[in-house]
């Protein structure tokens, strides 16, 4: 039961950050849902959709690397590019807190 308070605390302190590298550690280490990772559903939902990455690039108007480091997690892209992701692959991307 302490652990379970412990990591909900964690989560609250966690939703006022903005997302940061230097905070990917401690994200990770709390993370309570099992969710696919925003690159993973990317790249299901462009496999999907049968597109290459460097067409997917194009079609947001990100370059070949962005979409790589993206889909490796690596890398999150803005709201914006993530709406125009969702839009062209017709998905709907979770977002874990």
């Amino acid at each position: 039961m302490q652990k379970f308070l412990y990591a909900i605390g964690l989560v609250i302190l966690l939703a006022g950050f903005v997302y940061h590298p230097s905070t990917i550690e401690v994200h990770e280490r709390v993370q309570i849902y099992n969710l696919p990772s925003v690159g993973d559903q990317i790249k299901k939902g462009r496999i999907a959709a049968r597109l290459s990455q460097k067409a997917l690039a194009d079609a947001v108007g990100l370059s070949l690397y962005n979409v790589q480091t993206i889909e490796k997690g690596k890398a999150v892209p803005t709201r914006d590019i993530m709406l125009k992701i969702q839009q062209l692959l017709k998905i709907e991307i979770v977002l874990d807190v």
